[in-house]
């Protein structure tokens, strides 16, 4: 038992002498690492790329470049450590719209229903997209919309359907008031909002395909 417990301690020390020595051995230069972090992560190395990107990242925190490529690296593993990446380059840039578009994703991919509907509000304001085309109003209300049915918000969610009624006439939008109408028990309006429906062609937009 005490060979055993001997054996794991000097596996341990060992592990924790050569993590020093490579954390040791890494360059203090952040675009030095950041590039040699990128080399890792085209050989299919995306750990390893990480602690080169991670260690960039301690030595200058305000480049958003090097926050950016930590979220595109880790969105599809670790989404708490991408939303973090994400989220600071919206701080530090906000006309990158790749990160907006991918903070959006991930929070709906997590359910985090409030925070999604505080994001889409950040960036109805700031519109983002008018650089990239990224996420136009219409497709932002329809999020939010939906967002604020899974809480059973059919109030707000039918402000919100009133709103993109007024951009354009899509199908989903209008079975969705429908629905809304009648959850809240305004059947009469309803019945109109139906007959309405019912009057539009059958031509799909783009928020027929919204989960």
């Amino acid at each position: 038992m005490k060979k055993l417990y001997l054996k794991k301690y000097s596996i341990f020390i060992i592990f924790l002498l050569c993590s020093s020595f490579l954390f040791g051995c890494l360059s203090n230069d952040p675009e030095e690492l950041y590039k040699k972090g990128l080399s890792l992560n085209g050989q299919g190395k995306t750990k390893k790329a990480l602690m080169y990107f991670d260690k960039a990242v301690q030595l200058e925190s305000d480049n958003y470049q090097y926050w950016l490529t930590i979220g595109d690296t880790t969105i599809i593993f670790n989404n708490e450590k991408a939303l973090e990446a994400f989220s600071k380059v919206i701080q530090l840039n906000p006309k990158i719209t790749r990160a907006w578009d991918a903070k959006l994703y991930i929070l709906r991919e997590q359910n985090k229903h409030e925070e999604l509907i505080n994001h889409i509000d950040e960036m109805i304001i700031k519109r983002p997209w008018q650089d990239g085309n990224i996420n136009t109003s219409d497709k932002l209300y329809s999020i939010k919309a939906v967002t604020l049915v899974k809480l059973q918000k059919y109030e707000e969610a039918l402000e919100m359907v009133n709103r993109m009624a007024e951009l354009s006439k899509d199908r989903s939008t209008w079975l969705l008031k429908v629905d809304l109408l009648n959850k809240l028990g305004r059947y009469d309006e309803a019945a109109e909002a139906s007959r309405t429906l019912r009057s539009m062609p059958l031509i799909y937009g783009p928020n027929d395909m919204l989960d």
